[in-house]
């Protein structure tokens, strides 16, 4: 796998639905780090390009909470995400999980998260949005490399779960 520690957030497709471009577990890089973009661009323009078919992305504007567009990923489309968030020498990131993995989905993911040496993670999984708007969601504060291998690998798998 290609070095994807430098970009500025990274996409684990996972491809349950006709419409959806990607293969499943396909990992893509958006932007790099050196880039003076904030996350919420890279995330509507990267909807904007793949799920034209997702209505939720219409009603989004720059000034949505990172937290509501990062639901629709996870929840309705099954994505996993990474927002690195590293500057000079401190190396970390957000990873953010759907509800379930697929193998493939996994696999990268493993594969990604190995590539991150040194790297500090907060993980973000079971993303809700309540009748006002707002998402909530569990945080997993200050987990390293081995840690959060290990939250991967407890995700349920999508095949014995659906």
């Amino acid at each position: 796998m290609e070095k994807l520690s430098n970009s500025k957030l990274l996409v684990f497709g996972k491809n349950d639905n006709e419409l959806y471009e990607l293969e499943d577990g396909k990992v893509t890089g958006i932007g790099n780090m050196s880039d003076h973009r904030f996350h919420i661009d890279c995330l509507l323009e990267y909807a904007e390009d793949h799920y034209g078919f997702e209505p939720a992305f219409d009603k989004f504007g720059y000034d949505t909470p990172v937290d509501v567009v990062i639901y629709v990923y996870t929840k309705l489309l099954g994505d996993a995400l990474f927002l690195n968030w590293s500057m000079n020498e401190v190396k970390a990131g957000m990873l953010c999980l759907p509800d379930d993995l697929s193998d493939k989905q996994r696999d990268t993911l493993n594969e990604a998260i190995k590539d991150m040496e040194n790297f500090k993670f907060i993980v973000c999984n079971n993303f809700n949005i309540d009748e006002y708007g707002h998402a909530s969601y569990d945080q997993h504060l200050n987990l390293d490399q081995s840690e959060c291998l290990e939250f991967v690998k407890n995700i349920k798998d999508v095949k014995r779960h659906k």
